[in-house]
């Protein structure tokens, strides 16, 4: 059950439209540390429930742990190559049971993740390379192949490869029409980030409003708080101060639904004038 789990973490995570809660004793909590540890990495959130002679509930919050941690460049390091050690222990031709090639799958979107994540693009490319090549020998892995070549279009546009980032992010918008994924919004932004890059301003607000139109389909007003940022941003540089205000305004709107507090503050730097990023 326990090794299960941690083959099956990304479709507990990322799939399903709720929040995963395992409830288990100390033991099974032990087991789960020492034994799915890629699945323990994914766990926000720890609560420990206690008798009646412990008046609180310890609540330990690893979200923030995590965000320190995962900055710590040789923690990640670590982290790569104990992935890339268990990924070389399968046999590099075995493609005859679909639980191993999806093992190996989820291992190099991991390691892919954990490149982006120390801004080492071209080893993250390289990672989401393999794992694309991986999803040919499963069934069932049209979701997968539109997530990486999202994740592939943002790299390649932080490298400032734009022709590679516009084919794979029109890739990724293809699938998610075509089988009727979300995300279509978060696509189309990135696209306009991409046009914007190259002070392509008209292709870039042609993209970012399909994104926001997307996104008021999809109720994310997170991700239309970050387009309506954009929008203001790119307003900003065409000096079109009277929209780009108008746009930071319903990007605030937006964040303050969502709680985003991080959007709130980059917001309202933008409109008391100073240089929010």
């Amino acid at each position: 059950m326990i090794s299960e789990l941690n083959f099956e973490r990304e479709r507990l995570f990322r799939h399903f439209p709720f929040i995963v809660i395992l409830w288990a004793d100390t033991y099974m909590a032990g087991e789960l540390r020492k034994k799915a540890k890629d699945l323990w990495d994914w766990i926000t959130c720890y609560f420990e429930f206690r008798g009646e002679t412990d008046d609180a509930v310890k609540s330990e919050s690893r979200s923030e742990a995590f965000s320190v941690s995962k900055t710590h460049k040789p923690e990640r390091i670590r982290h790569i190559r104990d992935m890339q050690e268990k990924y070389e222990r399968f046999k590099p031709d075995d493609f005859s049971a679909e639980r191993i090639v999806r093992e190996k799958l989820t291992l190099q979107k991991l390691m892919a993740r954990e490149y982006m994540e120390m801004n080492d693009y071209e080893n993250a490319i390289q990672s989401f390379t393999i794992a694309l090549g991986l999803t040919e020998h499963i069934s069932g892995s049209e979701y997968d192949r539109a997530e990486i070549v999202f994740l592939m279009a943002a790299a390649y546009s932080k490298l400032g490869e734009s022709a590679s980032a516009l084919k794979n992010y029109q890739l990724s918008l293809e699938l998610r029409e075509e089988k009727g994924f979300g995300g279509i919004g978060n696509v189309c932004r990135g696209m306009g980030k991409v046009f914007e890059n190259r002070g392509r301003w008209r292709d870039a607000l042609k993209w970012y409003q399909k994104a926001s139109e997307r996104h008021k389909k999809e109720n994310d007003d997170n991700e239309a708080g970050k387009t309506y940022y954009r929008i203001g941003k790119v307003s900003d540089a065409r000096g079109r101060r009277g929209d780009a205000l108008a746009n930071y305004k319903r990007a605030l709107s937006c964040y303050e639904k969502a709680g985003n507090d991080e959007g709130i503050r980059k917001t309202w730097l933008q409109i008391t004038g100073s240089d929010g990023g």
